[in-house]
């Protein structure tokens, strides 16, 4: 048998590289992919963590949180954890609960039988 490799490095991304990948989201896919990358970039939270986030989680009274909460069972190991929302953060997520409370109301406006 031959011997196993060692695993590769990991390494963070650079400033300039988590840029070129937000500026490519914003240009080419949409909104909410843009601000789900956004989150993880800027705050280590996991893609399964993001993706299983509810307006709940992010917004409370009306306002972005200062602080994220990781409900455990969302969390990868089970334990939840707070991770503070710096502000540029803050205001993507505000952008996007926006935006889409506009579309749940336009939603809603539309008759249910054509």
């Amino acid at each position: 048998m031959g011997k196993r490799k060692a695993p590769a490095q990991l390494r963070a991304l650079a400033q300039n590289e988590q840029m070129r990948i937000l500026d490519y989201l914003k240009q080419h896919h949409s909104f909410r992919d843009y601000t789900l990358v956004a989150l993880c970039l800027r705050t280590g939270l996991r893609n399964a963590e993001a993706r299983c986030l509810n307006v709940g989680d992010v917004m409370k009274f009306n306002a972005i949180v200062n602080t994220l909460e990781v409900r455990p069972e969302i969390a990868k190991n089970g334990v939840a954890r707070r991770i503070p929302l710096v502000t540029e953060v803050q205001k993507i997520l505000y952008i996007y609960t926006q935006h889409r409370l506009k579309l749940r109301f336009l939603k809603s406006l539309k008759p249910k039988c054509q």
